[in-house]
This record gives structure tokens, sequence and C-alpha cells, in this order.
């Protein structure tokens, strides 16, 4: 599933888990929730003997020809059924689309489309996600918007409009923020309030809010055949200190649960439910009140799909004649590709004259470097002599230390060495033609003892340079 936004005055978005944002443009799919302060509400019966295929058919002839909507202007409207024993109980929730379009009208500026938009009423289902069903009422009370909504196995039966707080700040002639913090900070508590003006007209208008409340639920019992009403939830984004100690006694007599909506989220509860339904039902047309939805793809659309038919029909129609000029043609690739072949057969054939030519060099060059590391292992094999002779001979001794440190201190190579009567002859090699590394050598003999040392070069061999070295105890 894509990610799906939430519009409000922040931005929410739903990727496995909810993420809240500042407000500002996202992809994804954008859903929001109407208030129901904008809905047109309307309840009515119908005949039982319509067949349920036909229903909505009769619910939209009744909503226009008895709902008094005018003709000359376009809605967007749900439909909620509830069936009985002789009728069937219709509510429309009919919206004007000229108000929804002004309601919206400061996010379209960010998002161009909103795929998906729920009636607030029908958010509170979401609570079932986390809680077993039973008889409920969700009660909703802000500063323009406030109603009740009904639930029964999960499912919404009924919804009632309830005053909302804008009129008590309107009578009070207060803004809603100041009533915000006197609610927050009072309450219904009467021992707060300096001025007993101004706590009588909250509670007044707490204790009709209730009256009006208990009189919904008293007529919905026996309406809507209801045992009874087992639990009531507020919610408010206002806080309302001594609202739940005064009115969980109120609504006990009738053996009724009164508690705060909440959900275990980090977010505002109503908001988190409205989110989570519209992930649940962004698919769901017949509670889908957007006008304005994306353009679906042009395969999609009627058009598109009748173009796609003309399409087939063509390409059905050209098949045989491309299938025979497909023959021609293969016929003529197979005469092209046995040219192709000879082609390739020839040049494989020159190819393969020249990968013998190039093997014959190789192998010809292989066997001089197999000559070349002969010459060269044997000159090692031979070095190897002269230096197991050298171990051997009773002339191993400190002198020939020292001698054989000065050869390969000065990076010369070792060909023979030999004494005789305390005279030392030592043949030694250098890759260099000039006789500067044999001067070292030299000076190095004399500074470690050795005396009335001279040198003369012998002869040049495959690169090395042999001079012989002679020198006394």
């Amino acid at each position: 599933m894509k990610k799906i936004i939430f519009l409000d005055k922040e931005l929410y978005i739903f990727d496995k888990r909810v993420v809240k944002e500042e407000f500002k443009y996202k992809r994804g799919l954008v859903s929001a929730t109407l208030p129901y302060e904008k809905v047109y509400p309307l309840s009515f019966k119908l005949s039982k003997t319509i067949e349920k295929e036909m229903l909505e058919i009769e619910a939209e002839r009744y909503v226009f020809t008895d709902g008094a909507l005018d003709y000359t202007r376009e809605y967007k409207i749900v439909y909620l059924f509830n069936e009985y024993t002789d009728f069937y109980l219709v509510d429309a929730f009919v919206i004007d689309v000229e108000e929804e379009k002004k309601y919206f009208s400061e996010y379209l500026k960010t998002f161009k489309y909103i795929d998906y938009i729920s009636l607030a009423p029908f958010v509170f289902e979401s609570f079932y996600k986390f809680n077993n069903p039973k008889i409920d009422v969700f009660i909703y009370l802000n500063e323009n918007d406030a109603f009740l909504s009904g639930f029964k196995d999960g499912k919404l039966i009924f919804v009632k409009t309830l005053n909302k707080l804008s009129i008590l700040s309107k009578n009070l002639n207060i803004d809603i923020s100041k009533l915000a913090t006197m609610l927050k900070n009072f309450g219904l508590d009467k021992e707060s309030y300096e001025d007993e003006f101004i706590f009588s007209y909250i509670e007044n208008f707490f204790s009709d809010f209730f009256m009006k409340v208990n009189n919904i639920l008293n007529h919905a019992i026996g309406f809507y055949n209801l045992e009874k009403i087992d639990r009531i939830f507020f919610y408010s984004p206002f806080e309302i200190k001594g609202l739940f100690d005064i009115y969980k006694d109120y609504f006990a007599v009738t053996e009724t649960e009164f508690k705060k909506y909440e959900i275990n989220s980090e977010f505002d509860p109503f908001i988190y439910s409205a989110i989570l339904y519209n992930v649940e039902h962004i698919k769901d047309e017949k509670t889908n009140i957007s006008i304005f939805k994306r353009p679906l793809p042009i395969y999609k659309k009627r058009v598109g799909q009748i173009a796609i038919f003309i399409m087939i029909i063509l390409t059905l129609l050209g098949s045989d004649l491309f299938l025979r000029y497909k023959k021609i043609e293969n016929k003529k690739l197979i005469v092209e590709e046995f040219k192709k072949k000879y082609k390739t057969i020839e040049l494989e054939n020159k190819n393969i004259n020249l990968q013998i030519k190039e093997k014959k060099k190789s192998i010809a060059l292989i066997e001089k470097e197999i000559k070349d590391i002969q010459k060269r292992l044997n000159h090692t094999t031979r070095n190897l002599n002269i230096l197991k002779s050298i171990l051997k001979s009773p002339i191993f001794s400190n002198e020939l230390n020292k001698i054989l440190f000065a050869i390969y201190k000065n990076n010369l190579k070792l060909v023979s060495l030999s004494k005789n009567d305390g005279k030392f002859i030592i043949h030694v090699a250098s890759k260099d033609k000039d006789s500067y590394k044999i001067a070292l050598f030299m000076q190095n003999l004399i500074k470690i003892g050795f005396k009335d040392v001279n040198s003369v070069f012998v002869k040049e061999n495959n690169g090395l340079y042999i001079s012989e070295v002679k020198c006394y105890e």
C-alpha cells in the first residue's frame, strides 16, 4: 500500500505507523475528514418491499423529492441503511459540493487531489480495532462541531446533532481561546469562579447538553431495539475540569459507563481514529465524499476502454496480412542466414590459421625462455657448488666472514675464492662496467685489516664484469 497522508492543521503520514510533520506537500494517497456541521442529515423510512438492489435509487429519489434539496446545486450523499421487520430506516448524509470546496480550499493550495474524505461520525469505528464492540455511544464536542454517534456490533447505526461550544462562547461574549482556558482551569467547579453569572451559563450549557444526550439515548433504545447503552465515550480537544466526576454518576443510574475517549497513541485520539478509518476505507467509494479525486488512468476510463477495444479489433484484422508478410520475410531471413554462416565458416578458417601461427610463435618463445631458465639454473648450481667448496675448505674462518660481508655489502657476487700461504685470491662479479664498486670493496678489505690489496679486470661474461682481487692477512 502507498503512503496515506491525512490532512489537518499538521500533516500525518501513515506508512506502517503514523508520523506527524509540518504541513507541506508530500507524495502519497491523500485523505481528510469533513466535520459533521457541514452535513445536512435526513432520516426516513422505505418500504420493506423494495428490493435491496433498488434501495439506493429509491433513497436518492426520496432525498430529492421530499428532502427539499435545491435541484440547481450539486450534492454528494452517503447512505446508511438499517433493516427492520417492516421497513428500512435510511439516514442520508447530504453534502453541498460548494460547501465542500470552500472547506477544503486551503488544503487544495498545497495538494491538488484529495483521494478520500470521510465523515466525522464514521471514524469512531476505528475504536474497535483495539476494543471489543458493545452498544456504544461516542460524543464529539468541539468549537464548531458537536454530534453523537451510536454503534452496535462495531457499526454506526445513528447520528444526532448536539450543541457546539461556539454557542457557549457567543452567549458569554468571550472568544474561544479564553473559554478553553476557563474550562480547563475552572470547568464545572463553582467555587473556582468569581463571577457566578459565567458559571451559571457554563453549568446550564452542559446540563442542557447532557439532558439532550439522555433524551436521544432513551429514544434510541426503543427505536433501534437496543437492550441498553453499555458505554458512552466523550471526546473534546478542550479539557473540561470536573466533567467526568459529575456526569459519571449521572449515567451510572442507567448502568452506563461514562468515559473519556482514549486510544493508545501519542496523537490526538480523534485524529488518530480518523487516520486509521481512512486507511481502512481508502478504496471504499460508498463512504468516500471526495470531489477532488485524481483522474483515473486512461485505460480505466470508458473512452479509454473503447479505444483499447478498437485497437484490439484492428490488430486482429491486420494479423493475417502481418502473418503472411512475416512468412515471406522469414524465408528471406533463412537465405541470408545461410550466407552469413558460409562467410562465418570462411572467417573462422582464417582465424584458425592465424591462431596456429600465433601458437607456433608462442611455443618458440616458451622454448627460448626454457633455455634461458636452464642457463640461469646452471649458473646458480655452479655458484652453489662454489659456495659448498668454500664452506668445506679450511679457510672458512673469521677472515672469510669478513670478506663475504664486504662482498655483499658492496652488492657484488662471489665467483671464486682461494687461499695460499696467507694470500687470498678473490674473483667477484659486478653488473656495472666501471670499477667503482670494486674500489669500495678493496677499501673495505683494507679497513678490516687486509694488506697489499690490488685488483685486475679479468673478463665480461653474460653482462657481468669479473675482477680478480688479491690481498694478504
